[in-house]
């Protein structure tokens, strides 16, 4: 949006965070192989995903000795392959992040939001224009790397981790992290709401 067109009336009140109740049966297993030294990523296409891209994700993640923690939404039923490190889901909880080390996704603003505050740097695979306009905007401020889903393949998986490993994304992605805190959207926007209300009494 140009700034210099906002009304004088419009409120800043920064990012509010998606959010969901609960983990699934499986979540134990995550802990049992964290603590064992399994490294996992966050996967999560949002509805605009493509089933077939996410054999192609797990397997350059196998490659760098990563397991697979996915939501999958209503494509949940439609993954054709299973593995003892695929751990699969419709919806889950964003504290899953809190057991991963890397979050690859759409490059949709929520969670891309989710993976700054958890302090996870991020692969983004974008598909629609806005999508495309977030990871830009990633990409140029070092917080994550992105990938065209046309031509993707495993190995760009597993090269853009091990780039990552090696290098200042994940202090940027901290950095961030640390802003992010201070930051209470769903606050602000229930009290300028409230405000607003009172106003018309």
């Amino acid at each position: 949006m140009p700034l210099r067109f906002i009304p004088k009336n419009m409120k800043y009140v920064g990012p509010i965070l998606w959010s969901y109740e609960g983990m699934p049966h499986w979540i134990n297993e995550i802990k049992k192989k964290k603590f064992e030294g399994k490294k996992f990523a966050y996967v999560s296409m949002g509805s605009t995903g493509d089933p077939l891209l996410f054999e192609t994700i797990f397997r350059g993640l196998e490659k760098v000795g990563f397991g697979m923690v996915a939501s999958l939404g209503r494509l949940k039923d439609k993954l054709e392959f299973t593995d003892e490190n695929l751990y699969v889901t419709d919806f889950i909880s964003p504290e899953i992040m809190n057991y991963c080390e890397i979050v690859i996704c759409h490059g949709g603003n929520s969670t891309i939001y989710l993976s700054l505050k958890y302090g996870l740097p991020l692969i983004g695979i974008p598909i629609n224009p806005d999508q495309i306009d977030n990871m830009n905007r990633t990409i140029e401020l070092k917080l994550g790397v992105g990938l065209y889903p046309d031509c993707l393949e495993s190995d760009d998986i597993a090269k853009s981790i091990e780039f990552m490993s090696n290098s200042d994304y994940k202090s940027n992605v901290e950095m961030f992290s640390r802003k992010l805190i201070d930051i209470k959207g769903e606050e602000i926007a229930a009290n300028l709401i409230g405000e607003y209300i009172s106003s018309l009494k």
